[in-house]
């Protein structure tokens, strides 16, 4: 009988198989080549099982190109190392795959629909084979099995995951050659159900589109160059089951040639193919783009001019973009015309935060991967993809209200998904049935009761006062009537959404929501502080609960117009006609009332509360809350006083000089007196408020 061998001389094996989990995918063919025992553990279930408790499954970067016969690559950053997978089995393994969509959700990653056709190009079918199969890789078992198929055969389709489900829309089968309006989700965590859940359609077919999670929605965008003079934009909420059609959010869509890479922070790149690769980033609260780089040049062995690759791959993992592969037209020197095609195994890197960019070559892509990039995914541990699942989650929940919902959220999830009491927030990492926060947060946000949906109401009477958005539009408002003890309360909330300092960002405001009631949504949900759930809201749940939508840019506080640009900044008179309406609606008779409002709704909270209390008898209690609206006149990390800079074009551009409070007017130049720091001196109503350290925007604008 032989000697037991130990994994690692002088550990106990468990403790030695908890050091070699550890050790990152890309040095495991290294591990394997060290002996056969530790390429027997390697190769391991309890191995694979150990990894996939702890969640060690590293980083991956997964590549399919059109010279590699369908095997999938992937690259290990930490390791600098590239390993083929497993070849994929199946009646089409011997066929090239494109048209499908990849992604990563969950630590797996999935290879969804597309088409077949021959991988010898001599060999000529009629029609292409396009499937609804579902492809899974588990990067811990190493190997490839077959999960729920879609309703819908689909290629060249959107696909995104948002909060962890996967959404796919639009694309084409041989059934719908025009293309399909078709929209499905997929809940990885209930795959045992073997179904695709249909969502709604889309309000039109889209044949070639791209898909991409922004802001917990569904965007899906088309990648037809130069169908359209306008870049239309179909986009699923899915907090509200619905889908509505927006005009030139993403205006480079026809000049897209890559999906667009969002960060873990939530920063978006593109790469624009207009005459030259850019890579373009765009501003998340005034929605402008601007470019950070190009896509660089490639120099080739004994050849002189530098030449622009194309069918790259262009991928994001953790802070750094990657393009990848491509070919290149490789001229003859001495210009008859003739050229050879070279397929590249380049990988370039750069972190786009840095400027100007800076490029370098990583390991180049192994064995036959080369060329043009038919698919590629990354797949991050833990921290990055947690943060993403719960972007895309509180994208969805009212962020005013959200530091009040997320523990209860989680602590809810726990209860409900292990049938057990709730666990102390504390003990939350040390319970194993729970991978990640953000998992639970996603059970409980997901399976929680439809909210309450309000419908837009538009003051009709604001257009005779010259009370219009910045397009010219009414001002609206959302509304919920109160009962029982709450029937004379009112709670009033003014929305958020950035300020527009400069005609440009206006004139691009004006075709948002933020900037026309033309855009609002039709109905919204009231959760969090306008609720109507006693457990949710249990102060105001029964009030008259108001959300009046921000379509200014100037926080409810301007009175002029630009008469070129066709911009009426009329902030001012839009509080005026809405707090008339609604005192013509009962809140006239109110016992108590509150003003809220998040964000630059929270600055306009401030400045409007004295304005607010005078609204009502002395006798009413009437107080303000100011959530994310403490906006300070302090320099940023980088010396500069960007708030600053932006507040005063507003304050200029919309004429609010005369509108700001006038105890602070009388001491500071108006433009300081746009900051709460210096106005709220002179504020009398009781005011509360919340700490900002949440508020993403500011953190983001000033850092």
């Amino acid at each position: 009988e032989s000697m037991h061998q130990p994994i690692i001389p002088g550990l106990p094996d468990d403790l030695a198989l908890r050091c070699l989990a550890k050790v990152s995918h890309g040095y495991h063919g290294l591990l394997e080549s060290v002996s056969k025992r530790w390429r027997d553990m390697i190769r391991s279930a309890d191995y694979a099982r150990y990894r996939a408790k702890q969640g060690c499954c590293g980083d991956w970067l997964f590549v399919l190109t059109e010279q590699s016969n369908n095997q999938w690559v992937a690259f290990d950053p930490e390791a600098d190392r590239w390993h083929p997978l497993p070849k994929v089995s199946g009646d089409c393994a011997d066929r090239q795959h494109f048209g499908f969509s990849c992604v990563c959700v969950y630590n797996r990653l999935l290879v969804i629909g597309g088409s077949y056709a021959p991988l010898d190009s001599s060999v000529l079918i009629q029609r292409p084979l396009i499937t609804d199969n579902v492809l899974q890789f588990d990067p811990f078992k190493k190997q490839w099995t077959s999960v729920a198929r879609m309703r819908t055969p689909r290629s060249h389709f959107a696909c995104s995951v948002i909060a962890g489900k996967v959404y796919v829309a639009g694309g084409r089968n041989l059934s719908f050659t025009k293309g399909l309006a078709l929209a499905e989700v997929y809940d990885p965590l209930t795959d045992k159900n073997c179904r695709w859940e249909e969502l709604p359609p889309m309000p039109a077919p889209l044949m070639d589109c791209l898909g991409l999670s922004y802001k917990g929605k569904f965007h899906v965008l088309s990648d037809q160059v130069g169908l359209s003079e306008t870049n239309i934009t179909q986009v699923f909420n899915p907090s509200i089951n619905t889908w509505c059609t927006m005009e030139d959010i993403w205006p480079f869509s026809r000049a897209m040639q890559f999906a667009v890479q969002v960060m873990c922070d939530g920063r978006v790149y593109t790469v624009v193919d207009w005459g030259e690769s850019l890579i373009k980033t765009r501003d998340s609260e005034g929605g402008e783009w601007y470019t950070v780089g190009s896509v660089p040049s490639v120099i080739l062995t004994n050849h002189t001019r530098a030449l622009e690759a194309f069918s790259y791959g262009f991928a994001s993992l953790r802070d750094e973009l990657y393009i990848l592969g491509g070919k290149v037209l490789k001229w003859e020197e001495a210009g008859a015309g003739r050229f050879d095609i070279v397929r590249l195994d380049l990988v370039r890197v750069c972190n786009p935060v840095a400027r100007p960019l800076k490029w370098k070559e990583t390991r180049p892509m192994c064995g036959p991967a080369c060329g043009s990039i038919l698919g590629c995914a990354s797949l991050e541990e833990e921290s990055c993809s947690q943060s993403r699942i719960l972007l895309d989650l509180v994208a969805n929940v009212p962020s005013c209200m959200l530091q009040l919902d997320v523990k209860n959220a989680l602590v809810m999830a726990n209860a409900v998904k292990a049938n057990t009491k709730p666990l102390p927030l504390q003990d939350w990492n040390n319970n194993a049935t729970y991978k990640t926060a953000a998992e639970a947060f996603a059970y409980a946000y997901a399976r929680r009761t439809p909210p309450l949906m309000v419908g837009l109401t538009l003051v009709n009477a604001a257009a005779s006062k010259g009370a219009v958005c910045l397009d010219g539009s009414l001002p609206g408002y959302h509304i919920h009537r109160g009962y029982g003890s709450g029937a004379n309360s009112w709670l009033v909330q003014l929305e958020g959404g950035g300020w527009c300092n400069s005609i440009r960002k206006c004139v691009f405001s004006k075709k948002t929501r933020h900037g026309s009631s033309h855009f609002m949504e039709k109905q919204i949900p009231f959760e969090g502080i306008l609720s109507n759930k006693n457990e949710e809201n249990p102060d105001f749940y029964n009030w008259n609960r108001v959300k009046v939508r921000y379509c200014d840019g100037g926080s409810f506080s301007g009175d002029s117009q630009n008469e070129a640009a066709q911009l009426y900044f009329r902030g001012q008179r839009i509080w005026s006609v809405v707090m008339e309406d609604l005192m013509s609606k009962g809140m006239r008779y109110a016992n108590q009332a509150l003003l809220s409002g998040c964000s630059a709704g929270g600055l306009a909270s401030i400045l409007h509360c004295d304005e607010f209390r005078h609204l009502f008898p002395r006798t009413a209690r009437v107080k303000c809350l100011s959530d994310a609206g403490l906006f300070l006149d302090v320099p940023d990390i980088s010396g500069w006083r960007t708030l600053r800079y932006m507040f005063a074009g507003v304050v200029m551009l919309q004429g609010m000089q005369k509108n700001l409070p006038q105890g602070c007017t009388k001491r500071f130049n108006p433009i300081m007196c746009f900051f709460p720091q210096r106005s709220i001196a002179s504020v009398r109503t009781p005011l509360f408020l919340v700490n900002t350290a949440y508020d993403t925007w500011q953190g983001v604008t000033t850092c």
